[in-house]
C-alpha cells in the first residue's frame, strides 16, 4: 500500500516481515519478526505468521497497521520514534483478535477509520 504523500509503499509478502520501499524501489525498512515459540504472539516484537494485510494511517504517513494469521493487529511507527532491533523495526503496539467464543482468530483484513482515530480488523 502507498504511504500518504506517495513517497513510498509498504509490501506485505507471504512472510511475517513486511518491507518498506521508497518510490524508486529502494529498500528502506524491514519489520521485525516475532518469536514463533512465544505463548502470546502479542508480546513479541513482530508478527509470528504470514502478514495478510497492510493499511497506512490516513493522516500520519509514519504510522502503519498490519494484520496477520497469528491473530494480531500491529501498529508500527516508521518515523523517528520507531524502535529498532538488529536493523529491523519493532512493533509499537499489538492487539489480539478473538472470536465470539473468546478464542484467538486470524486477521485477514485491516483498515483505518477515515479520521484515523480507530482501526478495524477482521
Amino acid at each position: 500500500e502507498w504511504r500518504r504523500g506517495g513517497d513510498g509503499f509498504v509490501v506485505a509478502t507471504a512472510g511475517c516481515q513486511p518491507v518498506v520501499f521508497d518510490r524508486d524501489g529502494k529498500h528502506l525498512i524491514t519489520f521485525a519478526r516475532g518469536d514463533a515459540y512465544a505463548t502470546d504472539p502479542a508480546r513479541t516484537v513482530g508478527h509470528c505468521a504470514s502478514v495478510t494485510a497492510v493499511s497506512c494511517h490516513p493522516h500520519d504517513k509514519d504510522i502503519v497497521a498490519t494484520a496477520s494469521l497469528d491473530g494480531t493487529i500491529r501498529i508500527w511507527d516508521l518515523g523517528h520514534k520507531g524502535k529498532y532491533l538488529f536493523d529491523c523495526l519493532k512493533c509499537d503496539r499489538a492487539y489480539r483478535l478473538k472470536d465470539k467464543a473468546g478464542r484467538r482468530t486470524a486477521a485477514t483484513a485491516v483498515a483505518w477509520r477515515p479520521d484515523g482515530r480507530e482501526i478495524w480488523a477482521g
